[in-house]
């Protein structure tokens, strides 16, 4: 009928299509998020069964992190690049030590940041320490009565007799194997063998040759030797050593000693008086 329209097959829109490269560079990020949340899950999980939760500021700057960098990501997936032009961050692999292309955008900036100094959230005190899992606090050991510790008491000797258990099997399968190889055909074991026994054979029997014993070097003889303390006080004052005495003389008298508690300008007049 001419008065009838024609119908128009309805098209539904085209989904965003997003690069495989991009897909593949959040992949990382990704799954560094979900270890995050993982992580934070399970801390609080454990605060329930420990009736100990992480402090208020680790929870805060955990779900700050965590909130800043879903956005990021949401923001990058919800906005596709322009047609016929390749996103910066196309081919890029996160690396500390590989930066980001110049015409990347601030944000991608700020989740490498992120991404790469995400630290772990602290463990609790019963998981920190490896095969604390199962263990008992001091305060709750007090409070239990003769039976409940008595149970706990077997459960741990049990628990030690399968470690003991795996740790022997352990030590037979090492020595088992170790038995399978021959150590003796070592490459250049044979060579090391025949020179100690050479040094062995120089050892019993002796050299010919004597061994000249070293002589002590004589010792240089000391300038300052008999120096007394004003002695060192003009040495440093003006830098002059004093100069050796000469023997002395038939009937000359002694020079003057200076005493313990003389003076700079004392112990310099008593040497000029000397000389």
């Amino acid at each position: 009928m001419q008065g009838q329209q024609k119908l128009v097959p309805f098209v539904p829109p085209a989904p965003v299509g997003i690069p495989i490269a991009a897909v593949q560079s959040l992949v990382p990020q990704l799954a560094t998020t979900i270890n995050d949340i993982d992580t934070l899950k399970t801390q609080l999980s454990a605060g329930n069964v420990n009736a100990t939760f992480p402090s208020w500021d680790t929870l805060l700057q955990r779900y700050t992190l965590l909130l800043s960098r879903v956005q990021s990501l949401s923001k990058f997936i919800s906005t596709p690049p322009p047609k016929g032009t390749e996103p910066a961050l196309a081919h890029y692999l996160v690396h500390p030590l590989r930066p980001l292309a110049p015409d990347a955008d601030q944000l991608a900036q700020d989740v490498l940041f992120q991404a790469i100094n995400t630290q772990t959230l602290p463990m609790p005190e019963s998981e920190s320490v490896p095969g604390a899992r199962g263990m008992l606090g001091l305060d709750t050991l007090r409070g239990l009565d003769e039976g409940a510790l008595q149970r706990h008491t077997d459960r741990l000797k049990a628990r030690l007799g399968r470690e003991s258990q795996r740790a022997r099997g352990m030590m037979r399968e090492i020595e088992r194997r170790g038995e399978e190889y021959d150590w003796t055909y070592r490459p250049g074991e044979e060579e090391e063998e025949e020179k100690e026994e050479e040094e062995e054979e120089e050892d019993l029997f002796g050299d010919d040759e004597e061994e000249e014993e070293q002589k002590a070097e004589p010792l240089a003889p000391n300038p300052r030797e008999g120096w007394g303390v004003a002695d060192y006080l003009v040495f440093l004052e003006t830098g002059k050593a004093k100069a050796p005495e000469a023997a002395p003389a038939e009937g000359a008298s002694a020079a003057p000693v200076s005493a313990p508690g003389a003076t700079a300008a004392q112990a310099t007049a008593l040497a000029t008086a000397s000389a």
